[in-house]
């Protein structure tokens, strides 16, 4: 998936500040409803730092959701009435949010940047 750099870092900022706070229910979903989810917790959890840039969060979060499944943090199920469904497996989930935080660079030199550094690299890349 190519993303832009306002995207990468929504991303970045999005698995550091919020994604360890997610939690879902333990019932099974459709990955469109796990789409949903993630999707509005990128909005509302960016929604002070990016503006108008909402159909960029739907990218997001299917590449999000289709990485969680890839690793495990959303089991599959299949069967013949529901088809095929996903469960939240918690720690496998924090286990993926943590691999993820710490191969992005973005979130490294987060990491290494002063307080300011969401605001100003975000007030940056919308000023462009």
């Amino acid at each position: 998936m190519n993303l832009s750099e306002l995207e990468q870092t929504v991303l970045a900022y999005f698995l550091v500040a919020e994604a360890p706070k997610v939690s879902v229910d333990g019932r099974f979903y459709l990955r469109e409803n796990f789409v949903q989810i993630f999707r509005d917790r990128i909005f509302f959890g960016t929604r002070g730092l990016v503006t108008g840039r909402e159909e960029q969060h739907s990218q997001l979060a299917n590449w999000l959701v289709d990485k969680l499944i890839e690793t495990g943090a959303l089991s599959t199920s299949r069967d013949s009435l529901g088809g095929v469904t996903h469960q939240f497996v918690p720690d496998r989930y924090k286990q993926v949010i943590k691999e993820l935080t710490a191969a992005n660079e973005i979130c490294q030199r987060a990491q290494q940047g002063d307080a300011q550094f969401w605001q100003e690299s975000f007030a940056r890349l919308q000023a462009r």
